[in-house]
């Protein structure tokens, strides 16, 4: 005997299907429960072609408002890039859309050490200006471009090794 997490009903093994990844060796709906899934399935809203629900905002977009992901089975990130960029924010920064926008207003839209704005692209779109962080302590020095924020990080965030680099750039 088997409970039905769909239906809640126990019924015998054989009103499973087989699975060979779950510990039990049957899938968690019964037979009835997983036709009527797949039927339900099969009469979609044809709007609904090229689109998939986010996880986290629950909203509907597009396709292209994903993150490819190579082992999920759409091929695409669970979550929409826009709540990928705000868990980004917040999680690894501590930081809020609200505070990244002040600093990007601050700073008029423009790397804090070569002044250049948003212009570097990966695969036509605009990669927004990184935040730049001690690594040391965590706090936030500013937003740079993707080349300035590569460079610091090749130097190790060193003051002495760029002053050496300085100095070889002089001679």
């Amino acid at each position: 005997m088997n409970r039905c997490t769909k239906c809640k009903k126990d019924l015998p093994d054989d009103m499973f299907y087989n699975s060979k990844t779950r510990k039990s060796g049957l899938t968690a709906w019964c037979k009835e429960c997983s036709k009527n899934n797949y039927s339900n399935l099969k009469t979609y809203d044809p709007s609904y072609i090229g689109t998939k629900i986010c996880r986290k905002c629950n909203r509907r977009k597009e396709r292209r408002e994903y993150c490819k992901r190579i082992h999920s089975t759409d091929g695409l990130s669970p979550y929409c890039k826009e709540c990928t960029r705000l868990y980004s924010l917040s999680n690894r920064y501590r930081i809020s859309v609200d505070d990244y926008t002040e600093m990007f207003t601050k700073q008029d839209g423009k790397c804090a050490i070569c002044g250049q704005s948003e212009t570097v692209t990966h695969k036509g779109k605009l990669i927004s200006l990184c935040v730049d962080h001690n690594h040391i302590t965590g706090e936030i020095r500013g937003l740079l471009c993707l080349d300035c924020n590569t460079g610091l990080g090749k130097f190790k965030d060193d003051k002495e090794l760029l002053k050496k680099v300085i100095c070889y750039l002089d001679t």
